[in-house]
């Protein structure tokens, strides 16, 4: 939410926590400021490029065709849902924004909000023709950091635990209709394993971080 002089507070989420061990490697919570992305992290994904490959390798029609749930082909709100190629046995999929560019939640602004609601409601549809979920099921949510930076977001059934530093499609709506560019403004958790190159790049600049393995 913004501050009373306007800008927006630390992001917290008011959901379930980390899915954090006792084990090897540590975990570490780091709190991104909007210097800090733009000093940080965005010189790191610009490192990355060659990541987005199978997100483009979808989007173009040259691999996994088959696994592709739907396709939407709205000219300007396009998006392909299709489950992850790693599956932990529960519900859960991908929706992968056609629309080049945006890299993660960072880079939307208010004026991002009718694509976001335009996929909310047609995934919503889609999921219960298809699944028999109905939207008070679901969960609709980014990852922050992402794993893959172009974006994209994911739906699991509410049963399923998520993480503090997820943050609900719901929420961005919210908040980008109160604050049209809270998530360029706002500091941003997100969590790390212990030898991550993100990480590391954060500790060299001396960044604090919280060790959080055994504080959940």
């Amino acid at each position: 939410m913004p501050s009373p002089n306007g800008l927006p507070k630390s992001y917290s989420s008011r959901w379930s926590p980390e899915i954090c061990s006792n084990s090897k490697p540590a975990i570490y919570r780091i709190q991104e400021t909007p210097i800090d992305y733009e000093t940080i992290t965005l010189p790191y994904i610009r490192t990355r490029e060659d990541d987005l490959s199978w997100i483009y390798d979808i989007l173009d029609h040259k691999k996994e065709q088959n696994r592709i749930v739907y396709e939407d082909d709205h000219p300007k709100y396009g998006f392909i849902m299709i489950p992850p190629s790693r599956s932990d046995g529960e519900f859960h999929q991908l929706v992968i924004v056609k629309e080049l560019g945006i890299k993660s939640v960072r880079d939307l602004t208010s004026e991002h909000r009718p694509m976001l609601e335009y996929i909310l409601r047609e995934c919503q549809l889609v999921i219960e023709q298809k699944f028999g979920h109905s939207s008070n099921q679901l969960n609709f949510y980014f990852h922050y950091q992402p794993t893959t930076y172009h974006l994209h977001l994911h739906i699991r059934l509410k049963k399923s635990r998520i993480l503090k530093t997820d943050i609900l499609v719901e929420e961005v709506l919210k908040n980008l209709t109160i604050f049209p560019n809270f998530y360029k403004e706002a500091t941003l958790p997100f969590v790390k394993k212990e030898n991550d190159e993100l990480l590391e790049k954060f500790r060299q600049l001396g960044r604090r971080m919280e060790t959080i393995n055994n504080t959940m």
